[in-house]
């Protein structure tokens, strides 16, 4: 499992930045990565092609990316 811990590190890198808001995503990206790591290696659901490999940065990442684009409608 160490081998694919760097997925919440690689989400951590594509929501930093310079204001304070940005670490609230951060938080939010790590966290679905982490939980979406978890339960694909709990379920032994990408066994079969090798492991999760970095789908869970990509999916965690695209999911952020859609809570940051409702977050910001509902704030307009």
């Amino acid at each position: 499992m160490g081998l694919f811990g760097f997925n919440a590190v690689l989400s951590a890198i594509v929501f930093s930045g310079v204001k304070k808001t940005d670490g609230l995503w951060v938080l939010i990206a790590v966290l679905l990565t982490i939980a979406i790591d978890d339960l694909l290696i709990d379920n032994h659901c990408l066994d079969a092609v090798g492991g999760v490999f970095t789908f869970p940065f990509v999916a965690g990442t695209w999911i952020t990316l859609l809570i940051q684009k409702v977050f910001l409608k509902a704030k307009v």
